[in-house]
């Protein structure tokens, strides 16, 4: 198998990429980092977003298309994640870990936020979705 590295890629633009890219801001406002390297971690997420936008909208639509589906997570840094697959990972939080804004919550509280961006984040993917199915079929 011979891969060529001469071959351009072709960047399809649809009128459903904005939608998708307002969709990924959306998205990432959903994540709450916990853990030694959970602030880090998210960092890392924010700077492969602009990576992807940088070479084309395209790519970055396709990342957050990648975003929305059931294969992306990210349990080691992400509340939402973790608590999806344990829901007792509230307890044993290190909240110096959280971001400043939750250190100071007590567990329920905690808890009903990551629900509450839990399903949020449903709603996004799920519109994410929606128009990844309306871009296929334009292009």
């Amino acid at each position: 198998m011979n891969i060529d590295s001469d071959i351009k890629t072709i960047a399809v633009a649809t009128p459903y990429d904005d939608e998708i890219s307002e969709l990924n801001i959306q998205l990432n406002n959903t994540y709450i980092h916990y853990g030694k390297e959970g602030k880090v971690s998210k960092e890392k997420q924010y700077r492969q977003d602009a990576n992807q936008s940088g070479y084309s909208k395209a790519n970055s639509v396709s990342r957050t298309i990648s975003k929305s589906s059931k294969l992306y997570s990210n349990t080691h840094w992400d509340l939402l994640d973790a608590y999806k697959a344990d829901s007792t990972v509230i307890l044993s939080l290190d909240k110096k870990t959280l971001p400043d804004s939750l250190q100071k919550l007590e567990d329920k509280e905690i808890k009903k936020l990551v629900l509450e961006k839990a399903n949020e984040r449903v709603r996004i993917q799920n519109s994410s979705t929606k128009n990844a199915i309306k871009r296929e079929k334009y292009i």
